[in-house]
């Protein structure tokens, strides 16, 4: 596969922040334990391996390496027919998936010395691995409430950033949502 890094980042300069896990938890992780007959435990260990050994590319080449935790999976995917955004089990089930996903990935990055990034707030209650529904956009984005407090823990990991990088940034993301959804009228 090309490496865009070079084309795109230096390593003298930028951090690279790597956010996967979800779709993964969401629609593959269970489906793959049932097919080959694996506990999800098994699956996700094999997941979060693969994943940490591509990100340890990055980091041979020099680059700050931030990784964020997996978003859980959303209450009201259950009886969803568009299959745009597929999932497997229930969402008790993705979120216990996504929670060892979430631990294993943690502890596994600081065995390699990556940056881990949690969510600053619970999304989903612990006692019934629901979500909290406060801090979706939809069945599967998280919706702006929990930008800023993420920004700030980067902030806190990385100094680097300014007040302006955050408002440029945030400016930015607007824009992206803004095209978006203009283009769905």
């Amino acid at each position: 596969t090309r490496d865009w890094s070079s084309d795109v980042c230096s390593s003298d300069l930028d951090v690279l922040l790597f956010v996967f896990g979800e779709i993964d938890c969401r629609a593959h992780i269970l489906k793959q334990a049932d097919i080959r007959t694996m506990t999800f435990k098994q699956v996700v260990e094999e997941v979060v391996d693969s994943y940490l050994e591509m990100v340890l590319r990055y980091l041979d080449k020099g680059f700050d390496i931030l990784i964020c935790d997996a978003v859980y999976s959303a209450n009201n995917m259950e009886g969803n027919t568009d299959l745009e955004f597929p999932y497997f089990g229930t969402v008790e089930q993705r979120n216990k998936v996504t929670a060892y996903f979430n631990f294993l990935l943690k502890d596994r990055s600081n065995q390699y010395g990556y940056s881990f990034l949690e969510s600053p707030v619970n999304l989903i209650n612990p006692n019934t691995l629901r979500t909290n529904e406060l801090f979706y956009a939809d069945s599967v984005h998280l919706n702006q409430r929990l930008f800023i407090p993420v920004m700030k823990m980067i902030k806190s990991q990385y100094p680097v950033f300014s007040e302006m990088d955050l408002f440029f940034y945030r400016i930015k993301y607007f824009f992206i949502l803004k095209k978006k959804w203009l283009g769905h009228l």
